[in-house]
């Protein structure tokens, strides 16, 4: 699971790791709207808008730890801390840990 060092910010119940199936999807936390990738055992947790264009990160594609913009087709590394894979602007990653079942997002 990839866990980023962040000293700011709440943790918010995600989803349930049980519940939790290969690919992405979309959940909404207070206001912001976060995708959850799940790839094989790694779990991610990144911003549903492109940075370039705004464009639904949850509507892209997912090839192994590389999700791609549906609209401009930016491609961003997820194992990479979401770098953009031409040195543009990354794409905005949350922190995450486990808590028994619990998937956990810090926002």
């Amino acid at each position: 699971m990839s866990e980023l060092i962040d000293t700011q910010g709440t943790w918010k119940q995600a989803a349930l790791l049980s519940q939790l199936q290969d690919g992405m999807q979309c959940i909404q936390i207070n206001r912001l709207k976060i995708v959850i990738a799940k790839v094989g055992k790694e779990i991610y947790a990144y911003a549903n808008l492109c940075p370039h264009s705004g464009g639904p990160m949850n509507r892209g594609e997912l090839n192994g730890v590389v999700v791609t913009c549906p609209l401009h087709g930016w491609r961003f590394d997820l194992k990479k801390e979401g770098a953009e894979t031409h040195g543009y602007r990354p794409l905005k990653m949350y922190p995450i840990r486990e808590d028994g079942n619990n998937l956990l997002i810090k926002i």
